[in-house]
C-alpha cells in the first residue's frame, strides 16, 4: 500500500503516467480514462447509426404537410382542355393581367433586363441617401434575399 502512496506503483497507470492519489487511490487516477472511454463509446454508436435530416427537426415540423409546388399553364392545359391563355392561375400570386404599361415601358428601356440587378443596390442607396440627407452607409436595401 505505501508504493500506491508515492506513485510509485508499478501498475498500468502509474507506468502510463497518471497521477495515484493518496487519498483515493488508484480509483480515482483512472476516471478520466473511464469518462474518455465512456465518451468514444457513445460516439462510436452515434457512428454507426445513419444521420438523417428529421433528427435536426423539432417534432412539430414533421408533422407539418408536405409543400405542393404550382403547375405550369401547360399542364393544366391538359388536364383540363383549356388553351393556357384562358386559365387564371391565382394560385402563385401572379397577376392574370400582366404588369401595367409603365412598367412594361421601363422593362423595355432596361439595357439588361435579363441579368440579376446590382446585390449592394448602390444606385438606389445612393439616390435614397442624397434624397435623405444620410450616409449611403447606413442604409439596407433588401429583395429578402442576397442582403
Amino acid at each position: 500500500m505505501q508504493a500506491y502512496r508515492k506513485g510509485t506503483c508499478s501498475g498500468s497507470s502509474a507506468a502510463s503516467g497518471a497521477h495515484v492519489s493518496p487519498k483515493y487511490g488508484i480509483r480515482r487516477a483512472l476516471r478520466p480514462r473511464m469518462r474518455a472511454a465512456s465518451t468514444q463509446e457513445a460516439v462510436q454508436q452515434q457512428q454507426q447509426q445513419p444521420v438523417t435530416a428529421t433528427q435536426f427537426l423539432r417534432p412539430h415540423l414533421l408533422q407539418l404537410a408536405a409543400y405542393t409546388p404550382i403547375e405550369p399553364f401547360e399542364v393544366l392545359s391538359k388536364r383540363y382542355g383549356r388553351d393556357p391563355q384562358d386559365i387564371v392561375k391565382l394560385d402563385a400570386n401572379e397577376n392574370p393581367y400582366g404588369p401595367p404599361p409603365e412598367v412594361r415601358q421601363a422593362l423595355a428601356s432596361m439595357p439588361f433586363p435579363h441579368i440579376y440587378p446590382d446585390p449592394e443596390t448602390r444606385q438606389l442607396r445612393k439616390a435614397l441617401a442624397e434624397w435623405n440627407d444620410i450616409p449611403m452607409e447606413r442604409l439596407l436595401v433588401s429583395r429578402q434575399s442576397d442582403s
